[in-house]
């Protein structure tokens, strides 16, 4: 994993590797979805990471989705098969 300061690229390091390298965890996206979850992304005309995918997550939280993630659902899939975890949450959950 990597710490990061707040607005120094987290989320675009975390979708960058989870589009082009495989296990890789993170909020912001996981590598076994990553292309579909871009797909939906470009067809929602959304402008920023909070929107409604119409995936399994915004159907809970209007939101999140499959590119911005809850803690709670990352801890839920697991961390066994990930090479590489990029996560934006309080350091007390590291």
């Amino acid at each position: 994993g990597f710490l990061h300061i707040a607005k120094v690229a987290g989320t675009e390091i975390n979708g960058e590797l989870a589009m082009h390298y495989e296990r890789v965890c993170g909020n912001k996206g996981y590598s076994y979805d990553a292309h579909k979850t871009n797909l939906r992304y470009q067809r929602s005309g959304a402008v920023s990471a909070r929107f409604n995918a119409h995936d399994m997550y915004s159907k809970q939280n209007k939101n999140r989705n499959r590119g911005n993630l809850a803690f709670g659902s990352m801890n839920e899939i697991g961390f066994e098969d990930c090479d590489f975890v990029a996560m934006e949450t309080a350091y007390i959950e590291w």
